[in-house]
């Protein structure tokens, strides 16, 4: 139940970077969720205690992927405490330069419902631009957000990419959500299992099975982040 993410720390002289590896290990009960963080340096070889937090968020890792861009990573975060308006939801962010997490920034959605397992996931747009999935278990619709300006502490999020009614077209849900986007051409992918769903805009759609072989069981996860190179060219 361990968590991992890959990130780097930023420096003046980007030729330099220090690339790290962070794992949250979780020591978890019934009542209460305290991650132990630990860093892995490729600089030292070596691990080293960064602290330990009892987090008010969860992550639901099984299908809300990390995303690493920019040298920090982003995870999809729900508030583990009910209110008035249900449970809240946002996006957290693990700064590798100040190694704190940073929680709380924007979505350009909500959804409150403590019931629902609509698919919430994350991609990358190039080196700069983050991307937002969001599907919801009822309506099957689908929704892609970009954003204008992702950093530790601020997101703010572009128009609605592309929002599309999946239920004619699939009859499911993408629960996994691995996805990537092409914003020249307006199209999205998405995929499940062995098939890449090629999905536009003005009703365009395109199935494509990739060939894999892979049984009912089992899922082939496509991982969308940027890292920059550890090697010096």
């Amino acid at each position: 139940m361990d968590k991992y993410a890959l990130g780097n720390k930023k420096k003046m002289n980007n030729s330099d970077l220090s690339h790290k590896i962070l794992r949250f290990v979780d020591d978890c009960s019934f009542y209460s969720t305290t991650y132990v963080l630990e860093l892995y340096s490729f600089n030292s070889n070596s691990w080293k205690v960064v602290g330990v937090t009892h987090p008010k968020w969860d992550i639901r890792q099984y299908c809300h992927r990390v995303l690493s861009l920019k040298g920090d990573t982003y995870w999809y975060a729900k508030d583990k405490y009910l209110g008035q308006d249900g449970i809240k939801d946002f996006l957290i962010c693990f700064d590798f330069t100040t190694e704190r997490f940073v929680p709380c920034l924007l979505l350009p959605f909500h959804y409150n419902s403590p019931e629902s397992e609509d698919t919430v996931t994350l991609s990358s747009v190039g080196e700069e631009q983050l991307a937002m999935l969001y599907q919801c278990e009822y309506t099957l619709g689908m929704e892609i957000w970009v954003t204008s300006k992702v950093e530790p502490k601020e997101v703010s999020w572009k128009k609605l990419f592309l929002a599309v009614g999946m239920r004619p077209l699939t009859g499911f849900q993408f629960h996994i959500g691995n996805f990537y986007i092409d914003q020249k051409r307006n199209v999205m992918v998405v995929f499940k299992r062995s098939v890449a769903y090629i999905i536009g805009k003005k009703g365009y759609f395109e199935k494509v099975d990739r060939g894999d072989s892979i049984d009912g069981n089992s899922y082939s996860l496509v991982y969308s982040n940027y890292v920059p190179s550890s090697m010096h060219i």
